[in-house]
């Protein structure tokens, strides 16, 4: 019945799957629960890629009267819309729910037929008729002047930041159920300009530090799939409860705890850090130029002024490795773009996307960490992906250009130029001699560029014999802590040296620049 709604409402783009498997007693007893993860899994594939085939009726394939052959909808491009209209009923929806969402305060759910519904308004906000149920995002002011209505079928889901620190009993509402509900959303008391409105994407480019560009950042846990299937890996004990760890190979021993309870806990505390920590941080005046779209579940969509996100995201990072208690299993990927003021946001969306896939993406292309498989904890920023190890090293060589930098641009356009350089010999040798990437990466390390930038080096520094070792051990011996010279980058950093070097020249970039 969902799926029916869903096909005749979004003309076949969003499908509802679901997979199922039978869980016994002993499931439970022989602590196999991973096996019902894999089934369930497997089961919920195989839904997804037969989507709607309960609907293949005759009545499915017959053409469809509302398509225009002459307009296409001003958003999406879909042809079905009335002839009358440039906005299809699906982005008109969607147009509708965005304004509301931002001053929400409560969802109210009103299960029942229609006339339920039309006790709170004329018209249901949005009606789901195979559940029978009404869905309203209600102010609180709204759920106080309706309070008034008893005997009404309804659940009232109050967020989180609406409360403040006030009990949820404080809320005036209809007679119904009241829970609370975290969800990470567009701030409208944030970023107020002179004439009382909310900055638009425009401000946001406008006031950046630097090249006026707006960012987006999007984020998600890595391998999640996975981790539900098999659990998290805890050390196995030697009885029942803690006793001794045990070793194989001189290693802890390692079993999943893939529960039902186990795996509802850590489903219901990833919502929690993305849906209520998160927000919090932008609270900062370090991100006063950053705003939500969306945080919750296992991912998060901001977007800002591009100079705060980096930072953002890195704390964001750290701070659910640490929520995690550092545990492998558990990582986040992400990824930045940069965008104009007039850029499209949804095209600005897929785009991050796509960096945020090769953040995802980047051991694997350097067939990086292959003893751990599925592995990914990977940052893209400024189209140049790299591993979240070398995230400090990315950081110190952008800290070095920018002491540079206050002198004059000659060191920073010389290695921009140099890794510009590296970049086409890369690409060109891998076409015309057919190695991989890993392989004329690795050939590059002792080409011309290395003498050359050894030359600009005594040049530029003289006989400042300690800048001249500072900046030789990071381009030449991967090396970036001169309080731990043993410490290296996971990748080499002449193949993401673009990175930092990009960002410092942004940073300087005046009047906006291009």
């Amino acid at each position: 019945r969902i799926n029916g709604w869903l096909l005749e409402e979004f003309y076949g783009s969003v499908f509802l799957g679901i997979g199922m498997t039978p869980v016994t007693g002993d499931l439970f007893e022989q602590g196999k629960m991973s096996t019902a993860w894999k089934q369930v899994a497997e089961a919920l594939e195989k839904d997804r890629l037969t989507r709607f085939k309960s609907h293949l009726s005759p009545a499915f394939f017959e053409p469809d009267t509302g398509f225009n052959p002459v307009t296409s909808c001003n958003v999406c491009g879909s042809r079905i819309l009335k002839l009358d209209t440039d906005k299809c009923n699906a982005c008109e929806r969607l147009e509708k729910i965005g304004s509301e969402i931002k001053t929400m305060d409560a969802v109210l759910l009103v299960w029942g037929d229609v006339a339920e519904s039309k006790r709170i308004e004329e018209a249901s906000f949005l009606r789901i008729p195979p559940l029978e149920v009404s869905v309203f995002l209600i102010s609180e002011k709204m759920l106080a002047d309706i309070a008034h209505i008893r005997n009404l079928d309804a659940e009232c889901l109050v967020l989180a930041n609406t409360l403040k620190n006030r009990p949820i009993t404080s809320i005036r509402s209809p007679a119904c159920a009241l829970s609370l509900m975290a969800l990470g959303k567009w701030n409208s008391d944030r970023n107020i300009g002179p004439g009382g409105d909310e900055w638009d994407f425009e401000a946001y480019a406008k006031n950046a530090v630097g090249i006026q560009r707006y960012g987006i950042l999007r984020m998600d846990v890595d391998n999640l799939g996975s981790v539900f299937i098999d659990g998290l890996r805890w050390p196995e004990r030697s009885q029942n409860g803690w006793g001794n760890i045990v070793l194989e190979n001189g290693k802890p021993k390692l079993k999943t705890m893939a529960s039902i309870s186990r795996m509802a806990t850590l489903s219901r505390q990833l919502h929690w850090f993305f849906a209520g920590y998160v927000p919090t941080l932008l609270d900062q005046d370090r991100f006063d130029r950053c705003q939500i779209v969306y945080a919750g579940g296992d991912d998060l969509f901001v977007i800002g002024s591009w100079d705060q996100l980096p930072s953002l995201a890195e704390t964001i990072r750290e701070d659910f490795r640490r929520f995690c208690c550092y545990n492998p299993d558990m990582s986040i990927s992400g990824g930045i773009t940069l965008h104009g003021g007039k850029f499209p946001i949804y095209k600005g969306a897929q785009m991050a996307g796509e960096a945020e896939h090769q953040a995802k993406t980047v051991r694997n292309h350097w067939r990086f960490d292959e003893q751990n498989g599925i592995r990914k904890d990977g940052f893209c920023f400024l189209e140049t992906p790299i591993v979240w190890e070398d995230w400090d090293a990315a950081r110190t060589i952008h800290l070095l250009l920018e002491e540079e930098v206050k002198g004059d641009r000659g060191w920073l356009g010389y290695l921009m130029q140099m890794t510009a350089a590296n970049q086409m010999w890369v690409e060109r040798t891998i076409k015309t001699k057919s190695k991989s990437w890993v392989q004329v990466w690795e050939e590059l390390a002792y080409q011309s560029w290395r003498w050359r930038t050894a030359y600009q080096l005594r040049r530029r520094f003289g006989k400042d014999e300690a800048k001249i070792q500072a900046w030789a051990n990071v381009l030449f011996n991967d090396r970036y802590d001169n309080h731990n010279p043993g410490k290296k980058t996971a990748l080499p950093v002449y193949s993401w040296l673009s990175l930092p070097l990009r960002w410092t020249d942004y940073l300087h970039r005046t009047k906006g620049g291009k």
